[in-house]
């Protein structure tokens, strides 16, 4: 039995629920639309960063991340929608993205590569990658719905990594990445912005105070 239906402007890439079912995230070509006030399907919000192709909700309900052909994994929380990180260190579109059960950690593969990185969901620091035995790129990638354990996909070979993580030290003076001003291709700048302070900054993440600008949307037709 059909619900309801809605005819969207560009062609959907993925779909995610938020946790009690009262929103769905939609990525496609328009960014990431929220369809708001189930069942009616009405489009309420855009998440304007680029081109989207995948995203995926995590288990507390409390984030969603999305993909986009820009090469950047955004973080949003679901109860004000505002951008909390974005990771901006790959060198091709993020095909798939998945957390763990306890929403800790975020897995994620390239488009063509042959690793799994391990993202921690907070910081956005890479606490884990593991590269396949095979010279063939990632298919697929799953957490455990009970525990830290992770299946892949490389071909017809199908993998479960158990591993330790282990934590990548980073420099005391390292640079964090401005705000993306996105273009109508969906790519991000390439400037940096100096370190602040004393703090430590990842590389390749765009912390809290730097996406002020990138803020949900109210749709409109």
């Amino acid at each position: 039995k059909v619900l309801r239906s809605e005819t969207m402007q560009y062609e959907v890439n993925e779909l995610a629920f938020n946790e009690d079912g009262s929103a769905l995230f939609v990525a496609s070509a328009n960014g990431v639309d929220v369809m708001g006030k189930y069942p009616s399907l009405e489009r309420t919000f855009n998440l304007n960063i680029g081109k989207s192709y995948t995203l995926c909700a995590s288990p507390d309900g409390k984030t969603v991340a999305a993909g986009t052909y820009g090469s950047t994994v955004s973080l949003f929380e679901t109860e004000e929608l505002g951008c909390r990180l974005t990771l901006m260190r790959y060198d091709q579109y993020v095909k798939a993205l998945s957390f763990s059960h306890d929403s800790r950690y975020l897995a994620l593969f390239e488009v063509n590569g042959n690793a799994v990185e391990v993202t921690d969901a907070a910081t956005g620091a890479c606490v884990n990658t593991v590269v396949t035995p095979y010279a063939r790129k990632i298919g697929a990638v799953a957490w455990s719905p009970v525990a830290h354990i992770r299946a892949y996909s490389c071909g017809e070979h199908v993998f479960l990594n158990t591993s330790p993580f282990t934590p990548v030290v980073l420099p005391q003076t390292t640079h964090v990445a401005a705000p993306p001003m996105f273009d109508g291709r969906g790519m991000p700048p390439t400037t940096m912005m100096p370190p602040m302070g004393s703090a430590v900054h990842m590389p390749g993440v765009m912390l809290p105070q730097q996406a002020a600008s990138r803020v949900a949307m109210p749709y409109r037709r």
